[in-house]
């Protein structure tokens, strides 16, 4: 675990959450639990940062998601704002739409 997250608990977030900003310090963590609700082929790509100098994800063990999820644990390791993403992509190529949270790690 990088360090500072040795007893680890986060906060974890739904499809419904995407659009809001979150602010959490250093050490602090979010879980994202996506999955299509929809009986389709398309699934949620695994959540990417737009800053892994602010945010990386977490290496640990998590439950498999349900068909067409994805379930990614991301911990705040500096000081920034960063955003949190991930499309719902169909096998055609399509995107359904995107998730995407803000992130403001404080020091």
């Amino acid at each position: 675990m990088p360090g500072g997250f040795g007893s680890l608990s986060w906060w974890t977030l739904s499809t419904a959450d995407s659009g809001n900003t979150y602010r959490m310090s250093r050490c602090q963590a979010i879980g994202a639990e996506l999955f299509d609700s929809a009986n389709d082929p398309c699934n949620w790509t695994t959540v990417q940062t737009t800053d892994s100098s602010v945010m990386t994800l977490l290496p640990i063990p998590l439950p498999w998601p349900a068909p067409g999820g994805t379930f990614d644990v991301y911990g705040a390791i500096s000081a920034g704002q960063d955003a949190l993403t991930s499309t719902l992509a169909c096998p055609d190529g399509s995107t359904q739409r995107t998730w995407s949270v803000t992130v403001d790690v404080t020091g």
